[in-house]
């Protein structure tokens, strides 16, 4: 995307965070980005976290960039207390490109506290959005769903059904 490529990590300190991942006991993912000029140049092929909105202070990652390169939708795991527990939910953020930065990130309206909702990719000019849930109803753990994206608003979500999914994890 405009001579950059993204990726999500765990390696190095986390951007707003120096706490550890139990998952892991390593850093929590966060969005590092390089410029592709640099992807023949094994000495200054750099991954830097990337700066602004984009990364929070728990997992991010992995993200979409919307064919027309005015929306991103990002997979976020927080650690927000309910009562006495911690919800590790994934959830959807999608932010806005304002001056060349990515900003403003809301909630996907089907985000919950009781299952995850999560590794989503834009396609059909950024009318269409797909993403896993395993919450949703379906026919395994997680499985693939879309949305359609019409006027500033996202559809009711759609389980792709078999063959697509299945008893087992699909992902989008």
């Amino acid at each position: 995307w405009r001579d950059k490529i993204y990726l999500a990590s765990d390696r190095g300190e986390s951007y707003y965070s120096t706490q550890k991942s139990s998952w892991t006991g390593g850093a929590f993912l966060s969005i590092y980005e390089t410029d592709t000029a640099f992807l023949n140049d094994p000495e200054e092929y750099k991954f830097r976290v990337a700066k602004g909105l984009i990364n929070s202070q728990y997992h991010d990652g992995p993200l979409s960039i919307s064919p027309t390169e005015d929306r991103v939708m990002i997979s976020r795991i927080g650690n927000d207390m309910r009562g006495n527990d911690f919800v590790n939910q994934m959830k959807l953020y999608e932010g806005k490109l304002e001056n060349g930065k990515w900003k403003e990130f809301e909630p996907f309206p089907y985000n919950s506290d009781d299952y995850s909702v999560g590794h989503a990719v834009y396609a059909d000019s950024g009318n269409t959005l797909y993403f896993a849930s395993d919450g949703l109803g379906g026919l395994g753990g997680l499985d693939v769903f879309k949305c359609f994206y019409e006027d500033y608003e996202f559809s009711d979500p759609i389980n792709l059904g078999s063959p697509i999914n299945s008893s087992a994890d699909d992902f989008s």
